[in-house]
């Protein structure tokens, strides 16, 4: 099928979502505790796996002008996008999900050359936000402690200067405070609100 993202989205919603996927019937027949989605990825949690092959093979005839795939079915842990969703410690006392950071075993992990002709700005910051996202997408700092050491690693592999490095290992991306900043115009500006006419918009 070749069409736009939009139309693609637009189309898979009809077919498959709006009768289907959101049904709060069809969720609750088949046991469907969560179903989410970006683009063409999919996140849905079953509370029965017996159920969730039947509520798949419901989806798979729907969406027949899409080729589905089913990547991971686990009880315990999945991959989804750049995560890794699983049961942690507290499963058992919360009933909540952890997850991290998951490095893609295909990605190849070439950060920006400290030689590049990007702006400085631009050296300084990317591997901060790096560093920042992962905080973001891991539920316990031990899974942040992880990925930052994979990326120090990967930095370390393509020859990061020393100096550079040692600034990971102190960044602490909890001590970060964003400040928010206000501009005020030097100009005043009025503005003129026309309603539509055939004859302007020519």
């Amino acid at each position: 099928m070749n069409c736009s993202g939009e139309i693609s989205d637009a189309t898979f919603f009809i077919l498959c979502e709006l009768n289907w996927c959101l049904s709060q019937r069809v969720r609750a027949a088949f046991d469907i505790k969560f179903y989410g989605r970006l683009k063409d990825d999919l996140f849905i949690v079953s509370g029965r796996p017996a159920k969730f092959r039947k509520f798949y093979q419901g989806l798979k005839h729907r969406a027949k002008p899409y080729t589905l795939e089913l990547d991971e079915v686990s009880q315990w842990s999945i991959r989804y996008l750049d995560l890794r969703i699983f049961k942690g410690d507290g499963w058992d006392r919360t009933g909540l999900l952890d997850f991290e950071r998951a490095f893609k075993v295909t990605s190849l992990g070439v950060p920006l050359n400290v030689r590049s002709a990007h702006p400085s700005g631009i050296h300084l910051s990317w591997r901060q936000a790096e560093l920042s996202r992962f905080w973001r997408l891991s539920s316990d700092p031990a899974y942040y402690q992880h990925a930052k050491a994979t990326f120090i690693g990967r930095m370390r592999k393509f020859f990061m200067p020393d100096a550079l490095i040692e600034q990971l290992r102190a960044y602490d991306p909890r001590s970060v405070k964003r400040e928010a900043t206000h501009v005020q115009s030097k100009t005043a500006a009025t503005y003129l609100v026309l309603k539509f006419r055939p004859l302007l918009s020519m």
